[in-house]
């Protein structure tokens, strides 16, 4: 398969370097999307959300994930993955299977064992 059309999916620095860095390979349709509560949360003092507008970075901003929001930003599903950073959304088996096992998820612990959000919060708290 050759990859044409990449969706990230979530926020953070992550997924803003990595958007950068897909974009200076000039082989991709990068497709950015995010959250309110990733928008307005701050990476080193600054809202993520001006940090995609400095880096000049495309974005979609969805509350609520579904296919039918997903394929009004791309339709073609053919030749195409998807990269979670963090996501704020649960994916369903709809968006998972449109994604022909192609829906990768980057999470900083253990899964299944500490899956959800706040992965490094609980890990600091239990003191592991």
């Amino acid at each position: 398969m050759k990859i044409k059309n990449i969706f990230l999916f979530g926020g953070g620095s992550l997924i803003s370097e990595f958007y950068l860095y897909l974009q200076s390979l000039n082989k991709f349709q990068i497709y950015l999307i995010t959250s309110k509560r990733h928008l307005n949360s701050k990476i080193d003092g600054v809202l993520f959300s001006d940090l995609l507008k400095k880096n000049k970075i495309k974005y979609y901003k969805i509350d609520k994930l579904d296919l039918k929001k997903i394929k009004n930003i791309e339709n073609n599903f053919r030749d195409i993955i998807g990269i979670s950073f963090g996501a704020a959304w649960i994916f369903n088996n709809e968006i998972i299977n449109a994604f022909n096992n192609n829906l990768f998820n980057v999470h900083g612990t253990r899964l299944p064992k500490n899956k959800g959000g706040g992965g490094f919060s609980w890990q600091i708290l239990m003191n592991n």
